[in-house]
């Protein structure tokens, strides 16, 4: 994630505020108020299941959308290693194979990794 620009943060809400206002005053002369009505219902309701899809996608354990990639060479996330914890009793044999395959010189990771490591 980045870091928050208040000075473009501004401008955008200002330009928020007057085009929703404006907005709204020529939606109700324009429409009529069932039409209003159904209309922002449906916009509700399209935010409502983006969030919830964004809240069952939700990481808990690391505060991240979907799994983070652990090894680029074997394509590895940290989802795989949990779930290969959870089912060989507290071991990660993922975790192993990436620590053998480091020491035995076959793992290019730092070519791999967007980050070289």
């Amino acid at each position: 994630m980045g870091h928050t620009n208040l000075l473009l943060m501004i401008p955008a809400a200002i330009a928020a505020y007057i085009g929703g206002s404006l907005g709204t005053k020529v939606m109700h002369a324009r429409l009529k108020p069932g039409t209003v009505k159904k209309f922002l219902g449906a916009l509700l309701l399209i935010l409502a299941l983006k969030m919830s899809l964004q809240l069952l996608t939700y990481n808990l354990d690391k505060g991240r959308i979907m799994s983070q990639e652990i090894c680029y060479c074997y394509n590895y996330t940290d989802a795989d290693i949990r779930n290969d914890i959870i089912h060989n009793g507290g071991e990660s044999t993922v975790l192993a194979k990436i620590i053998a395959e480091k020491h035995n010189g076959s793992c290019n990771c730092a070519i791999h990794n967007p980050e070289s490591r």
